[in-house]
């Protein structure tokens, strides 16, 4: 007989690729390998492994998702907190943008916001307008909300803001809508770390 805490992590934690292939026919784009150290950011000129995969990732994306003359929107989601989509989502910004494509990473995450602590950037960015500032007042401009280069990195970051008590009508609202088309005009991709 199994356990039913062995049972349970058997059927609930995908740890290879043929746990993948198991549940998913559709096609994978990448094998993203685990960082040596605690908020690993690509850098220009990176051979790492984890940079070469977020490489092919990249070639992989340019094949999968549609040619259009918008930007490409690509969300990073979970089912629990932890499983990468931040560490994921600023590596894949930080390798496209390093093939010349502009890009915005936004921190969508409104209930849990990491991006500003995992880039460092909290002590000198925190009292900048976030996401949830932009949606809860119209008046607000898109551009004092977006950080350039931060750090030395290629992409540009607009952070969650401060934790609103209604995160989930805020981003189903009109003016979510409204940002993303805006942005679309600027940016040849942007990310949502959500």
């Amino acid at each position: 007989k199994l356990k039913i805490s062995n049972w349970i992590q058997s059927t609930t934690k995908l740890k290879t690729k043929k746990d993948l292939k198991a549940v998913y026919s559709g096609p994978g784009l990448g094998d993203i390998p685990m960082a040596e150290e605690d908020q690993y950011i690509i850098r220009n000129n990176d051979h790492s492994a984890v940079a070469e995969a977020f490489r092919i990732l990249r070639t992989n994306l340019g094949f999968m998702l549609p040619e259009k003359a918008t930007a490409k929107r690509i969300l990073f989601t979970s089912t629990i907190p932890g499983e990468g989509k931040t560490f994921a989502s600023i590596n894949l910004a930080q390798i496209l943008s390093l093939s010349k494509k502009k890009v915005v990473l936004i921190g969508a995450d409104l209930r849990s916001p990491k991006l500003l602590k995992y880039m460092d950037l909290t002590s000198s960015h925190a009292t900048q307008p976030g996401l949830s500032h932009l949606l809860a007042n119209p008046d607000l401009s898109l551009q004092e909300a977006i950080i350039q280069n931060a750090k030395g990195n290629t992409f540009d970051i607009i952070h969650s803001g401060d934790i609103p008590p209604n995160p989930a009508e805020l981003l189903m609202s009109d003016r979510f809508a409204q940002i993303l088309q805006d942005l679309e005009k600027h940016y040849d991709y942007i990310l949502l770390d959500a």
